[in-house]
C-alpha cells in the first residue's frame, strides 16, 4: 500500500514536469513559441524585408484557438524595432515593452505606427499567455506597410525559442 502511494506521488511529479500540449489554432502558418522560465533571453522574430523601406505601419495578425474561438494567442507584452542591419546596431523603437492586453479583442490585427526606415523588423516577446502551466504565444503573420503597400509578404523570418509552422 505504501509503495503504491509513493508510486502515485512520483507519477504526479513526472506529469507536472511534462511540457503542456499547445492548444490547436485556426491558422496553419505562422510562428508559435513558449517562454522558458529559466531562459536568459526572450523569444525574438526577425523579419528581413530584403531591402530598406520607409515603414509606415506594422500589423500583427493573431492566431486564435480553434475550439469555440476563445482568446487570441498574441503575446501580452512585446517590443518592435526596425533597423538597417541585421545586428540592430542603431535600432528605431516602434513599440517598447508594449502591453497588448486591452488591444487584442477577438481576431483583429494589432496596428503599430512606425514612421522610420529599415530593412529588418525585430519582434521580442516579453510576456505570453498562460496555458496549462506555461506561457505560450502565436502570431499568424507580421504585415509591414510601406507607401500604402504590404512589403513583408514572402520575406524570410528567423526565430528563436519557438516553432515556425
Amino acid at each position: 500500500m505504501e509503495a503504491e502511494s509513493r508510486l502515485g506521488r512520483l507519477q504526479q511529479q513526472i506529469r507536472q514536469l511534462e511540457l503542456p500540449e499547445a492548444p490547436p489554432t485556426s491558422r496553419e502558418l505562422g510562428y508559435r513559441g513558449v517562454l522558458e522560465p529559466r531562459a536568459a533571453d526572450h523569444p525574438v522574430n526577425t523579419l528581413d524585408l530584403l531591402e530598406p523601406h520607409s515603414i509606415d505601419s506594422v500589423y500583427l495578425v493573431p492566431t486564435s484557438l480553434k475550439a469555440g474561438g476563445g482568446p487570441d494567442l498574441l503575446p501580452r507584452r512585446l517590443s518592435l524595432e526596425t533597423a538597417m542591419d541585421a545586428t540592430f546596431t542603431q535600432p528605431h523603437g516602434i513599440a517598447r515593452d508594449a502591453a497588448l492586453e486591452d488591444q487584442t479583442a477577438g481576431i483583429s490585427p494589432v496596428h503599430f505606427r512606425c514612421g522610420a526606415s529599415g530593412r529588418y523588423l525585430r519582434l521580442t516577446v516579453h510576456e505570453a499567455r498562460r496555458f496549462a502551466g506555461s506561457e505560450q504565444f502565436a502570431i499568424a503573420e507580421i504585415v509591414v506597410i510601406s507607401a500604402g503597400e504590404p512589403v513583408s509578404f514572402n520575406c524570410p523570418v528567423t526565430a528563436s525559442h519557438g516553432l515556425e509552422v
